[in-house]
């Protein structure tokens, strides 16, 4: 039996595996990419629905104040008509005194209206900008989360792709290779790894002379430390 046809095999269907793992593993990092820019444009929109309802309650605030000076306004008319129309000198002074008191209470009215416009101004100022600002960035990672799906469904083709094939790679190599292989594959990352100056890639276990011998002739062996499948280029 030629060894080295199904050794060679062997090697060619674990580098197969090592490129369908990378895809596999792009395909977790786009799926996390993805929940990352979907949860950051979930943010903008909660952070865009508490600025607006900040800028609601400035407005609010701002509408019972002018509300609050109409009936200010409502009142003092009131009492200038009614001053218009007393003659009795007693109680136009006491009609001049409650409408001065009102006029006071208004005008103290009046600088709580403007602050109150003013902090609406500024509140929606600063919204505006935040808005836009926040707006593109969305539309970024909209866009980023487009792209990312619509190559994570590229990738997992190819995966699909990948799978159908494989089948026609383990023709030819030994079925005890493959039930070993597969067995390796469950539990470390990288099952089969390269001899390099006479110990194992992966654990660094030196590699007797006898056993380096026996994978110069492609020779399939077991790690005696991590149990990995070793060989030599």
């Amino acid at each position: 039996m030629n060894i080295e046809f199904p050794f060679q095999k062997f090697v060619n269907l674990v580098a197969f595996d090592q490129t369908t793992n990378a895809l596999e593993r792009d395909v977790i990092r786009l799926e996390k990419e993805i929940n990352e820019f979907q949860n950051e444009v979930f943010r903008i929109e909660d952070q865009l629905a508490l600025d607006t309802k900040q800028v609601s309650s400035c407005k609010k605030k701002v509408d019972e104040k002018e509300l609050e000076m109409k009936d200010f306004d409502a009142k003092i008319k009131i009492k200038q008509d009614h001053f218009d129309r007393i003659v009795n000198q007693r109680e136009i002074q006491s009609a001049y005194q409650e409408i001065e008191l009102l006029k006071k209470k208004q005008y103290e009215h009046e600088e709580g209206l403007l602050e109150a416009w003013n902090i609406l101004e500024s509140t929606n100022r600063a919204y505006l900008e935040t808005k836009a600002t926040l707006q593109k960035r969305a539309q970024d990672l909209e866009d980023l989360i487009t792209s990312s799906v619509a190559h994570k469904k590229d990738l997992q083709k190819k995966i699909i792709d990948r799978h159908a094939e494989r089948s026609q790679l383990e023709a030819g190599i030994p079925e005890e290779w493959l039930e070993k292989y597969a067995v390796m594959r469950r539990t470390v990352s990288n099952p089969v790894v390269l001899v390099i100056n006479n110990s194992c890639s992966a654990c660094f276990y030196s590699i007797t002379q006898q056993d380096s011998a026996r994978l110069k002739r492609h020779a399939l062996l077991q790690c005696k430390e991590c149990y990995r499948f070793l060989y030599m280029e």
